[in-house]
């Protein structure tokens, strides 16, 4: 069953005790067709719970844009990047990077972009984009492409619907 649906929103997915976290990143976001990439990181650690192949917060180095305008290199480590983000709701000095690349943010609601308490901020580059969540104990970062015929507005759907139900059950 889908869970971005909203026609099977009510019929959910079954026991959250019943799926591993990657099952759902692949069942409830990926095989959607509407999310191209996703990931979960705990909010405290930074560290991994599940991601597609390939798909994850990386360490690497890059120049940055420093404030006087000249530019640094510096490591860039994306999990600590995404828990700066999840726990301020701002933009990093350092800018949004997810999986090697750099992008813009949107668009951020403290409260949820349907005001239930899910904070989610919304982030594109040409071509390519998504949402990242932010529940009591994990982060859910989820992507669209538009190569693929996906489109923001399903990914964000998808993202939230599972983060809305992980968040309400707990997590």
């Amino acid at each position: 069953m889908r869970l971005a649906s909203s026609d099977n929103f009510d019929k959910l997915i079954y026991c959250v005790g019943g799926m591993s976290w990657q099952d759902y990143i692949d069942t409830q976001l990926v095989a959607t067709g509407d999310v191209n990439q996703a990931f979960m990181v705990g909010i405290t650690d930074a560290q991994v719970w599940a991601h597609t192949p390939s798909f994850m917060p990386r360490v690497y180095k890059a120049m940055v844009t420093q404030e006087d305008g000249t530019e640094k290199e510096e490591v860039i480590n994306e999990a600590s990047i995404i828990v700066h983000v999840a726990e301020t709701l701002k933009k990093p000095s350092e800018g949004l990077r997810i999986n090697g690349v750099k992008y813009m943010p949107l668009r951020t609601y403290p409260k949820g972009s349907s005001d239930d308490g899910l904070p989610t901020i919304y982030f594109k580059k040409p071509k390519t984009g998504g949402c990242i969540c932010v529940l009591n104990q994990c982060i859910i970062v989820g992507t669209f492409d538009e190569k693929k015929e996906q489109n923001a507005s399903a990914c964000n759907f998808a993202v939230e619907s599972l983060s809305r139900y992980l968040f309400q059950n707990g997590y």
